[in-house]
């Protein structure tokens, strides 16, 4: 006999045979044997895996797959949130009766799948979703900030943006009237006056 589960320390009779896998192991085996009925047929739940390969979860999933998947296919997505996306098209077009699941890659890539998630949701389709973790010894630049404290940066958001309302030649062009406080401010005059947007 073969089990999975853990032994039972109050006994003296070892368990023979224990499998030993690891957890990406051990889901693609679970989610081989799991299936739903729906008119008299039966299908697998989920028939397959999307992931992004490189690192995160993805590539304990995707080895799990090679060395235990039985047909079950991965599938190399582009990005998180169109993975998602394509497993609720699955659904949908399965009649709620099977789904794909989804991986993750470290760090936003779990946040890429939220939108996914709130629409499967809504719709009540099913996915499955594996969200990675965040890498904890590396630390992020924080790059953004540092380009707007740059002579460059500040000249272009000068030169481009400010400009724009410091020149009323071309409010015109883009359906600016200029300052509003001459005017009344927009609590009088409201909003709609604004036909660019």
């Amino acid at each position: 006999m073969t089990s999975t589960a853990a032994a039972d320390i109050g006994t003296d009779v070892g368990i023979k045979n224990v499998r030993r896998r690891t957890v990406a192991q051990a889901i693609v085996e679970y989610l081989q044997v799991q299936y739903s009925e729906l008119d008299g047929e039966r299908r697998r739940l989920v028939p397959g895996m999307y992931g992004i390969f490189g690192h995160g979860n993805s590539v304990g999933l995707a080895q799990g797959i090679d060395e235990y998947g039985v047909d079950f296919p991965h599938y190399q997505g582009k990005n998180e949130q169109s993975m998602v996306h394509a497993a609720i098209g699955f659904a949908k077009a399965s009649n709620r009766a099977a789904t794909l699941a989804c991986t993750a890659s470290a760090g936003p890539g779990s946040t890429n799948m939220v939108s996914g998630a709130a629409t499967a949701t809504t719709n009540r389709l099913p996915v499955l979703l594996f969200p990675a973790d965040i890498i904890n010894n590396r630390f992020g630049d924080p790059v953004l900030q540092q380009i707007e404290a740059t002579p460059f940066f500040q000249s272009i958001r000068g030169g481009l943006v400010v400009s724009l309302y410091n020149q009323p030649e071309v409010w015109p062009i883009f359906g600016y009237e200029g300052e509003s406080f001459s005017k009344g401010g927009y609590i009088a005059r409201g909003f709609n006056d604004i036909e660019w947007l």
